[in-house]
């Protein structure tokens, strides 16, 4: 179910699933190094980000050189692009190109920006590639309502088991080990952090 959950829910984005999740993988190994995919999002201001997506396509080039996907994930992943690419063509023969760009292309552009922002770009800008000190925390509990708790996203990398919505639970149980080691926590969401 959660195979068939992450496929339909990454079908909105017009983003392959099995892809998406192997690279997210890559990014827990490779935090904040190098050859971190999530490299992209960081290492620029995040008003010109758009302008480095294209970059994120040549290292999913490279890591189909080393395919970890079955043969029935490439097929699931292959289907979703073609979906995509069949219902662009289908608005454009139908004369809805328009509608299928302001209504899909365009929310889809504005909400990866919106979860870039808070996903990859909050988290890790300007920190080392270290276990810990590698994700921040932003302890803003009202911003938690606002980006389902991805503020505490150093959680996530910690712990990858846990749900996004214990995040926040986990956080107030574990300060104290989080703060040992040293996971840089913030209390603003602007400005000069620490």
């Amino acid at each position: 179910m959660n195979e068939v959950e992450g496929v339909v829910g990454l079908l909105q984005n017009m983003t392959p699933y099995f892809m998406q999740r192997w690279v997210h993988l890559e990014h827990h190994a490779r935090l904040n190094e190098k050859d971190d995919p999530n490299s992209i999002y960081t290492d620029g201001t995040f008003l010109t980000l758009p302008f480095r997506y294209f970059r994120a396509l040549g290292y999913a080039k490279t890591l189909l050189k080393t395919d970890p996907r079955s043969a029935g994930q490439k097929r699931s992943d292959l289907a979703t692009t073609a979906f995509v690419v069949l219902a662009f063509l289908a608005c454009v023969l139908t004369g809805h190109a328009l509608q299928w760009f302001v209504l899909w292309f365009l929310p889809v552009v504005v909400g990866k920006l919106v979860m870039d922002w808070y996903i990859n770009y909050l988290p890790h800008r300007g920190l080392p590639p270290d276990r810990h000190k590698g994700t921040r925390i932003i302890d803003v509990p009202w911003f938690a309502y606002l980006i389902f708790n991805h503020n505490y996203h150093a959680v996530h990398h910690m712990w990858p088991t846990v749900p996004w919505h214990g995040y926040r639970k986990l956080y107030s149980k574990k300060l104290d080990y989080l703060k040992s080691h040293d996971v840089p926590i913030e209390d603003r969401i602007f400005g000069s952090w620490t």
